[in-house]
């Protein structure tokens, strides 16, 4: 879902949700900053789960 979500192959505004972590131009280009979440219900959402995997 995730990979549909940053292809654009759904309707979820992939801007919206996830902001692009800096790399370095020798390493994988699509690193994603996990949100900070105070909540157990928050963290285990699907954004943060699924970046922090």
């Amino acid at each position: 879902m995730l990979y549909k979500i940053i292809n654009d192959l759904v309707d979820i505004p992939a801007i919206q949700y996830l902001v692009q972590a800096p790399s370095r131009p020798k390493y994988h280009n699509t690193k994603y900053h996990q949100p900070s979440t105070s909540t157990s219900y928050h963290k285990n959402s699907f954004f943060p789960r699924t970046i922090s995997v």
